[in-house]
């Protein structure tokens, strides 16, 4: 592993650990750095949107890496459902469905189904 290789996966593992104990913005501050490096950047995205979206509660913030997540990894599951709820959770519906019928159309998701069943059960 080079030292860049290193240096990141410390400064990964710090930023993870600090957003597990709650210290969001020292967490994203190391992950925007990050960011800029190029190095997983779909990865580093996604924590951003999510740390930003579930911990922080800012959907305005988080939309566009949440996004940029989707875009450099469709088929990430995760991914995907951090967008739609976050799109559903925005009065975004029509936009939140459509992710959910885009990613359903190739992948299978378990917690779409459920979500889908949940919602045709109330």
């Amino acid at each position: 592993m080079s030292q860049d290789e290193e240096w990141f996966e410390e400064q990964a593992d710090r930023a993870l650990t600090l957003r597990s104990d709650g210290h969001y913005d020292e967490a994203l501050e190391i992950l925007y750095r990050l960011e800029k490096t190029g190095i997983h950047r779909a990865a580093i995205v996604g924590v951003i949107g999510a740390t930003l979206y579930y911990m922080k509660e800012d959907i305005t913030l988080a939309m566009p890496y949440l996004r940029e997540a989707v875009l450099l990894s469709p088929r990430s599951e995760r991914a995907s459902l951090a967008l739609f709820h976050a799109l559903f959770e925005s009065g975004e519906i029509d936009a939140a469905f459509d992710e959910m019928r885009r990613y359903l159309k190739d992948n299978e998701s378990p917690e779409y189904r459920r979500l889908l069943a949940d919602m045709n059960s109330e």
